[in-house]
């Protein structure tokens, strides 16, 4: 191939990635208006994809540190599968710094663990970092990836994941990312294109920093659970817990309950209430059938009488007078 002909497929790599969409437009109308030169610019685009291609998707200005999403709350994977080891953010995506060889997971044909890794960049319960369109309270979760290789997965060293926020698919309950993945040899290994869609999430009074605590190692958290806690009563209200199902068996999966079940708001209500009373996670209380007592899986002898008011969804429970 002529390396003029390459250059004129690839001079496009010094431009802001925000314009590049109209500079790939323009470059392509000028190809066509030479049928002759079509086959060889689109191969040499090819090739500058996956030679140069970083340079469309540089680290972004204004980038500043990013907490650790391990420990900040943000996502919850366990150790075997974290393999980022340096995130930035702006307004517009996020560079992420991924260990190829970080995971205790065999890596496969595609190296799935390290594709994911890309994805912990994602604000997912911040979103509207990235788009006023978003509101707070929403957390993204995966509905659709695709992506193209341009080699064999990076075994080992530095995998330079470029992230960025590319609007809506269709929907704006649909945000959308472009990522790059840049590999040890600074060559694009892969580029991915991926969808999640917005559900509600949390509890709007659960800290950031309980989250792991309480929803993934259900340990005790003082005035920490979807009721409210008050001196003399705890209220639960129908729509928090609604809200925590967004992903259907999180209500489960955090306060004990049969994956199955269909959820009773009274016993979410006096699982938090006697779990405060006796300093333990709720999913670490049980209940009677008459929902006029319960008890702790450390003391079952230890039984914590109480009355419960309904209204609507709407629970109340206090102690029960003797």
């Amino acid at each position: 191939m002529d390396p003029t002909e390459l250059k004129y497929g690839i001079d496009i790599t010094g431009l802001d990635p925000a314009s590049l969409g109209d500079a790939v437009r323009a470059v392509v109308a000028d190809a066509m208006n030479d049928p002759m030169r079509m086959t060889t610019w689109m191969t040499g685009f090819a090739l500058a994809e996956q030679n140069v291609g970083l340079n469309m998707l540089r680290r972004l200005s204004g980038q500043a540190p990013a907490a650790n999403p391990y420990t900040s709350g943000s996502i919850f994977w366990g150790p075997k599968l974290q393999v980022l080891r340096k995130l930035s953010m702006s307004r517009r995506g996020a560079s992420a710094d991924l260990d190829a060889a970080g995971a205790d997971a065999p890596i496969g044909v595609i190296h799935h663990i390290l594709l994911d890794g890309a994805l912990h960049g994602v604000p997912h319960d911040e979103l509207e970092l990235w788009s006023d369109k978003i509101s707070p309270g929403h957390m993204g979760v995966p509905v659709r990836l695709t992506a193209r290789f341009f080699g064999p997965p990076p075994s080992r060293g530095t995998v330079r994941a470029e992230v960025r926020f590319a609007g809506f698919d269709g929907a704006n309950a649909f945000p959308t990312y472009l990522i790059q993945m840049i590999g040890p040899d600074g060559r694009v290994w892969a580029t991915l294109r991926h969808v999640e869609m917005l559900i509600p999430f949390g509890h709007r009074a659960l800290s950031k920093a309980d989250r792991i605590p309480f929803l993934v190692e259900r340990r005790y958290q003082a005035n920490t659970g979807l009721s409210e806690f008050h001196a003399d009563r705890t209220t639960l209200r129908a729509s928090d817990v609604k809200r925590m199902d967004g992903l259907p068996g999180s209500v489960a999966h955090v306060y004990g309950l049969e994956r199955d079940a269909s959820i009773d708001n009274r016993v979410i209500a006096i699982k938090d209430h006697v779990g405060q009373l006796a300093k333990v996670h709720p999913g670490n209380v049980q209940v009677d059938a008459t929902l006029s007592e319960a008890w702790t899986d450390a003391n079952p002898a230890r039984r914590f009488r109480v009355a419960v008011e309904q209204d609507g969804g709407d629970v109340t429970v206090r102690d029960a007078t003797p």
